[in-house]
């Protein structure tokens, strides 16, 4: 009962709709004997959902190519093992040649987390279309502290509940590139990756449970990354298709604690299927290569972008596997529906993959037109071990 009011507290704060505002407003009407306009124009300028309902009004509407569009709001979500959180969303929209209206709009986003169990996340994220689109340059940060549980490395240890124990996870992981266009549509550049990652706090079945690995871990790593990139929209695709090819490398020389390299791939297609109603397909895949990869590095299930739902990082293996598929269709004015379905597995290598390991993930979302293309989603994920809340800036994909 609890968790449903915090949802529908989240809707009503992130998209309230123009009937309610009327029916307030008749109802105010009829208890003071002043006119209607002067009394929904007291509303507008003086009642707090009429002001939010004003900000959220003028927040998606479209502004010129010239002006830096920013804005910024919150909203409660309850997950399974972090407890009630609040969460902070701002996104910028902005325009780096105004002069061409083919050239996408650059955007910024940061989503902030914070729990009654102690659960703080900042999650930053960007992209730069640069003049004539000859460049483009993406960015990614993410800063986590909280307690966490852990039940090991691997599927067996993952999937036995008698491993749950706990330790304090303190991260910092960023990522980003610089690409130039080869061919129309066709990147390729050079990336960076870094990881600082601190397991404190560990209780006694961690420190059986990792053994010998190190507890503190610190990843610099140096790519080359190939991107095919037909969407129509980066932020909110209705067609088109997206393929990100990177190879990174960690040596030892930069300071690892190891030297390991890495090769990831995102695949996606987007295609409109009637009025308002959009398909859009994932796949991803983590291969980690050498005999001594940290465990800090190895691929996770669950996040909010994929798996949504699984407790991020319960299974934990070198490599992972994963795929999504979703359906997206807008309801009515600012409001959107989706459901999605999907898969991943973790494993150590290709002689022990295992297709019965598959972990299956299922869900739906509610979505609300915060900008221009740009959303606010609240998402209910289904995995094996239970449900779980999300509440972010932008699509999962």
């Amino acid at each position: 009962m609890i968790r449903s009011l915090f949802i529908l507290q989240g809707l009503f704060v992130l998209c309230p709709s123009v009937r309610a505002q009327d029916s307030l407003s008749v109802a105010n009407t009829s208890l003071q004997s002043n006119s209607k306009d002067t009394t929904e124009q007291d509303f507008k300028h003086h009642g707090f959902i009429g002001k939010l309902g004003d900000y959220l009004k003028k927040a998606n509407e479209p502004k010129p190519l010239d002006k830096f569009d920013f804005s910024i709001i919150g909203g409660p979500f309850y997950n399974k093992t972090a407890g009630v959180g609040i969460g902070l969303c701002a996104s910028a929209l902005y325009h780096l040649q105004p002069s061409n209206e083919m050239l996408q709009r650059s955007n910024f986003s940061l989503t902030a987390q914070i729990t009654t169990k102690g659960m703080m996340k900042v999650y930053v994220q960007g992209s730069n279309y640069l003049p004539d689109d000859r460049f483009r340059s993406d960015y990614n940060i993410e800063l986590t502290s909280f307690k966490t549980e852990f039940w090991g490395l691997g599927y067996d240890n993952a999937d036995n509940d008698v491993n749950n124990s706990s330790f304090t996870r303190n991260q910092i992981q960023a990522t980003g590139n610089f690409l130039g266009r080869l061919a129309n549509n066709l990147y390729l550049g050079p990336s960076v990756y870094y990881s600082l990652y601190y397991a404190d706090k560990r209780d006694y079945t961690v420190n059986q449970l990792l053994g010998d690995n190190p507890r503190h871990t610190s990843t610099l790593g140096i790519g080359l990354k190939l991107r095919y990139d037909s969407r129509d929209f980066a932020l909110n695709p209705s067609r088109g298709i997206y393929l990100d090819l990177e190879q990174r490398a960690m040596p030892r020389c930069l300071g690892n604690y190891s030297t390991f390299t890495a090769t990831e791939l995102e695949m996606k297609a987007f295609a409109p299927l009637w009025k308002g109603g959009v398909l859009g397909g994932e796949l991803h895949s983590l291969i980690n290569y050498g005999h001594d990869v940290p465990w800090t590095e190895f691929a996770k299930v669950g996040s909010i972008y994929r798996m949504r739902g699984y407790y991020e990082a319960r299974y934990t293996d070198r490599n992972i596997v994963e795929g999504q598929l979703e359906l997206r269709q807008h309801i009515w004015g600012r409001s959107g529906m989706v459901a999605w379905a999907g898969f991943a597995n973790v494993f150590r290598d290709t002689h022990t993959w295992q297709f019965k390991q598959t972990l299956p993930n299922y869900g739906i979302g509610y979505r609300c037109s915060f900008k221009p293309g740009v959303n606010i989603r609240l998402d209910l994920g289904f995995s094996r071990n239970g449900p779980g809340f999300i509440f972010s800036m932008g699509e999962a994909f």
